[in-house]
């Protein structure tokens, strides 16, 4: 059965599980996109120029957003 756009948004907005939380250099544990949202809002230019080059930073991202959407088979 096809997923409505409602249950995916729901999908997508959810939790990651714990191994794919993301913990940012000011020690913030973030596990959603409503909290990466936040975040990136009071982040410091500073830390946001640590994560934006750091390689792990992104590294995590493929990994979640396939488990996220693996009917789609690539990242989104």
């Amino acid at each position: 059965m096809a997923e409505t756009l409602e249950q995916e948004a729901r999908r997508l907005l959810a939790d990651v599980p714990k191994e794919y939380m993301f913990k940012s250099s000011s020690g913030h544990s973030l596990c959603n996109l409503k909290e990466l949202g936040d975040e990136l809002t009071t982040m410091s230019d500073e830390n946001y120029v640590f994560h934006a080059r750091s390689e792990t930073a992104f590294s995590f991202i493929p990994d979640v957003t396939m488990g996220l959407c693996p009917q789609k088979g690539k990242v989104a």
